[in-house]
C-alpha cells in the first residue's frame, strides 16, 4: 500500500511539471525544449500505464484492448509532438495538416475499443468477440476514412477558398457532428455494459463513478469548441486531456470492480487467516501474511514440497506450485488430531473385541459342528444298528474260525453300511435326490454280492429324482432281501421302473416263509421269487 501511494505520488508530480511547460518559463533558451519535456514526460506516463495494464488485468482479451488504447494514446502524443514542434505551416502545411487529421485514428477507435472492453468484460480468458460485434469497426473506419480525405470533400472541415487549410481557420461540416456523436454512442454502450455487468452491488450509485471524467470530458470539449480563451490557456492540451480522461475512466472501472484487475492482492493475502507464504523456486520469501510462522527450517519445506508435514504442534504444513514458485499455508489441526488419536484408541478397542468375539464365534462353530456331527453319527447308528450287530457278530466269527466266506458277508454288509449312511447325509439335507443315486448304491452293493459268488443284473429304468424316503425304502427292502436269502440264493435280478407308482423288482432264490416286508409282494416262480415293491408317489 505504501509502495502504490509513493507511485500516485510521483506520478502526480510528473504531471504537474507537464502542465507547468505549458506556460512560459525562462530557464530554457530553446523553446522547443518545454515541449520535448513534456512530451516525454506523458510519453513514459502512457507507457508505464501501458505496461501495469499488462500485469494488472487477468482477462486476455480485456488486456489486449485496453493495451491497444494506450499505442494508440501514445501514437497520438507523438503526432501531436511532431505537429507542433517540426512542423510548419509554411514548410510543410499539407502534412502538417494530415497530422492533424491523424488524431481522429485514436479519436474514433478509442471509444470502439472501449466498447469491445465493455463486452468482454466477466468472460473466460479464451473469450472471443462474436463475429456478430466487428460491425461496430464500419462505422469507426468510415468516419476515418472521411477525415483523412476530408481535402476532397470537406464534409468535416470547411476552409475557405484560396488560402492555406489549417486549424486556424477551418469550419465545421455535417459529418464532424456525427464524428463526435459516434464517440458519445461508444462511451454510452460501454457504460451500459459494464454497469449491467456489475454483480452484488450494495451502492448501486457507485456505478456512476466511472461517468464522471467522461462527463468532464463532454463539458471540456463543448467548451473547446466555443473557443473559450481562459480554457484555451489553462488547459489547451486537448491530446493530453483526452488520453487522462479516458484512463481516469478506466482506473476508476478497475477501481470500482467493474473491470477485474489483480490489484490488492497483497492486502487480500496479508488478512488471510491461514499462516501462508508464497515463495520463488529458491524458497525465498516473497509474500507472507500477518499470521505466518517466521522460523520453518527450509528442510521441512522441502519435505512439504512432496508432501504435507505435521509439525510438532499440531499444526500441517501444507504446499502449491505456482508459476515460478510455490504457496505454503499451516492449518491448525490440533483438535484433528485428537480426533484422529481418539478414533485409534476407538479401534484398538474394537479390535480387541472383534478378536474375542471372531474366537467366540469359531468356538461356537467348532461346537456346533461337534454337535451335527453326533446327530448323525446317532442317526446313523440309529438306522443301520441291525446291520452294525450283525457286523460284530461276524468279527466275532472271524477270530474263531477264519472262514472266507464270513469275510465276504462282511463286504456285502460294510457296502450297505457304507451307501445308506451316505443316503442318510443327503437326506438330512435335501428331501428330494436323483435316482442315480439309488442306481450307484444297487450297482456297488451288487459288485459286493458277485465277490461273494452271486450273479447279479440290473434293469434300472428310473430318471427323474424322487423323494429322499423312497429311495432309502427301496435300498432297505434290497438289503432286508440280501440278509434274509444270502445264504441260498446264487444269482439276483433286479428291476426299477415307474409308470403309474415306482416299482422295485427283486428276482432271486430264497425261503419265501423267512421273509416278510410291508408293501412287498411276493411271488414264487418254478426255481426263483420274484419280489415287488410298489411305492405309490404323492400327487
Amino acid at each position: 500500500m505504501k509502495q502504490i501511494k509513493k507511485t500516485y505520488i510521483l506520478i502526480g508530480i510528473l504531471i504537474f511539471i507537464a502542465y507547468l511547460c505549458r506556460f512560459p518559463i525562462h530557464l530554457f533558451e530553446n523553446p522547443n525544449t518545454k515541449g520535448a519535456i513534456r512530451f516525454f514526460i506523458y510519453f513514459f506516463l502512457f507507457m508505464y500505464w501501458m505496461i501495469s495494464i499488462q500485469n494488472r488485468i487477468i482477462q486476455k482479451q480485456v488486456c489486449h484492448y485496453m493495451i491497444v488504447i494506450a499505442i494508440l494514446m501514445i501514437f497520438w502524443l507523438t503526432i501531436r509532438y511532431i505537429k507542433y514542434d517540426f512542423l510548419t505551416y509554411e514548410t510543410f502545411p499539407n502534412l502538417k495538416r494530415y497530422a492533424w487529421y491523424c488524431y481522429y485514428l485514436p479519436l474514433l477507435f478509442i471509444p470502439t475499443l472501449a466498447v469491445f472492453v465493455s463486452i468482454s468484460i466477466r468472460q473466460p480468458e479464451n473469450y472471443k468477440i462474436p463475429k456478430k460485434d466487428y460491425i461496430l469497426w464500419i462505422p469507426a473506419i468510415v468516419l476515418f476514412l472521411i477525415v483523412i480525405t476530408n481535402d476532397f470533400h470537406q464534409l468535416v472541415f470547411t476552409f475557405p477558398a484560396l488560402q492555406i487549410k489549417t486549424e486556424y481557420n477551418n469550419g465545421y461540416g455535417i459529418l464532424y457532428f456525427f464524428i463526435y456523436g459516434w464517440m458519445l454512442i461508444c462511451i454510452f454502450i460501454t457504460l451500459i455494459n459494464m454497469t449491467r455487468k456489475k454483480r452484488n452491488i450494495k451502492n448501486p450509485c457507485i456505478v456512476f463513478i466511472p461517468c464522471i471524467p467522461v462527463f468532464i470530458l463532454s463539458i471540456y470539449m463543448i467548451c473547446y469548441f466555443l473557443a473559450f480563451k481562459w480554457l484555451r490557456i489553462l488547459f489547451g492540451d486537448v491530446v493530453v486531456f483526452n488520453c487522462v480522461m479516458y484512463i481516469s475512466t478506466l482506473e476508476l472501472c478497475i477501481y470500482m470492480g467493474l473491470i477485474q484487475a489483480n490489484t490488492h492482492y497483497v492486502e487480500c493475502f496479508d488478512a488471510f487467516t491461514y499462516g501462508a507464504k508464497i515463495m520463488d523456486s529458491d524458497l525465498n520469501i516473497l509474500l507472507s501474511t500477518s499470521q505466518a510462522k517466521k522460523d520453518i527450517n527450509k528442510e521441512i519445506i522441502n519435505e512439504a514440497i512432496d508432501q504435507p508435514v505435521i509439525l510438532d504442534d499440531g499444526y500441517r504444513l501444507s504446499t502449491s506450485s505456482i508459476k515460478d514458485g510455490y504457496v505454503f499455508w499451516l492449518e491448525d489441526i490440533s483438535n484433528l488430531m485428537e480426533i484422529v488419536n481418539e478414533l485409534e484408541e476407538i479401534k484398538e478397542n474394537l479390535e480387541d473385541e472383534n478378536e474375542i468375539i471372531k474366537q467366540e464365534n469359531e468356538l461356537r462353530i467348532k461346537e456346533m459342528t461337534i454337535h451335527e456331527q453326533n446327530r448323525l453319527f446317532n442317526l446313523v447308528q440309529e438306522q443301520t444298528s441291525s446291520q452294525i450287530q450283525l457286523m460284530d457278530s461276524f468279527i466275532c466269527q472271524m477270530e474263531q474260525n477264519k472262514d472266507i466266506n464270513i469275510l465276504k458277508k462282511m463286504i456285502v454288509i460294510g457296502t450297505y453300511l457304507k451307501r445308506r449312511s451316505n443316503l442318510i447325509f443327503i437326506a438330512d439335507q435335501y428331501n428330494r435326490m436323483e435316482a442315480m443315486e439309488l442306481f450307484l448304491c444297487l450297482k456297488e452293493s451288487m459288485e459286493s454280492l458277485e465277490i461273494y459268488g452271486i450273479s447279479c443284473g440290473i434293469n434300472f429304468e428310473l430318471k427323474n429324482d424322487l423323494e429322499s424316503r423312497f429311495v432309502i425304502q427301496m435300498y432297505d427292502c434290497f438289503e432286508k432281501i440280501i440278509e434274509s436269502s444270502l445264504d441260498t440264493m446264487s444269482s439276483m435280478f433286479i428291476v426299477v421302473q415307474e409308470k403309474e407308482t415306482i416299482q422295485f423288482i427283486v428276482y432271486t432264490q430264497m425261503n419265501i416263509e423267512s421273509f416278510y416286508m410291508e408293501d412287498v409282494d411276493i411271488q414264487q416262480e418254478e426255481d426263483e421269487v420274484r419280489l415287488c415293491l410298489t411305492i405309490r408317489k404323492e400327487l
